[in-house]
């Protein structure tokens, strides 16, 4: 067995999940940036930071997305669910 270091597949591989992981993070950064004009329009016109009904409507999209993609849903929520809970921090520091 060669060495895994020096395999040229999966050195190729592993290239590409960084070019995916580089793309998600730049993603994340947009919507980061998105959601902190949200936070600061929501402090504007005196809205809660959170918005249960909006995260609902939100979590059900991705598993949808999660499933229609052979991705577990579970795991894309638990995601969406860290991501939300951050953005309602931030919202609440506004």
């Amino acid at each position: 067995m060669r060495n895994s270091i020096t395999n040229p597949q999966l050195l190729a591989l592993r290239e590409q999940i960084d070019i995916v992981d580089a793309e998600l993070v730049r993603l994340l950064g947009q919507r980061f940036g998105l959601t902190a004009q949200v936070g600061v329009l929501k402090k504007e016109v005196g809205l809660d930071a959170r918005d249960p009904d909006r995260e609902r409507l939100q979590i059900e999209k991705v598993r949808k997305l999660a499933a229609d993609s052979g991705v577990d849903p579970d795991i894309v929520e638990n995601f969406f669910q860290s991501l939300l809970k951050t953005v309602v921090q931030k919202h609440r520091e506004v």
